[in-house]
């Protein structure tokens, strides 16, 4: 496989995942806040678990964990880790200020930059 693709299949992913985070944020939104508590209680994780969005966001999850087999048959588990990682955190950052209006401030954008930056010292130029 080519570079190319592998790195397009972990920009996939990152995307996947952080639309999926996307998702769950919405869905979880509509309840409030959620303490610890309310997780043991079964009528409101029913209630959660069957919330449409929040399928929706399992769906993502679980989809990019099926695709991200395809990197990881190349690259190392760290590498891939790594990658999907900072990719997701990244894409989330960007989809949640551009959908949900949430703003940062310049100290997460400056973490952004340096998990960027430790994406490229750990990658390998070569494929495992």
């Amino acid at each position: 496989m080519n570079k190319t693709t592998v790195y397009l299949m972990l920009l996939l992913v990152s995307l996947i995942g952080a639309t999926g985070n996307i998702l769950l944020k919405k869905g979880t939104s509509r309840f409030g806040e959620i303490k610890p508590a309310n997780l043991m209680n079964p009528s409101f994780l029913l209630q959660y678990t069957f919330t449409p969005l929040i399928i929706a966001a399992m769906i993502a999850f679980f989809a990019g964990r099926i695709i991200v087999g395809s990197p990881l048959s190349v690259l190392g588990t760290s590498q891939t880790a790594i990658a999907i990682a900072v990719g997701t955190q990244t894409l989330t950052l960007l989809l949640d200020t551009l959908t949900l209006g949430q703003r940062y401030t310049q100290r997460t954008y400056i973490g952004v930059v340096i998990g960027v930056i430790s994406l490229i010292l750990v990658s390998d130029p070569q494929l495992v």
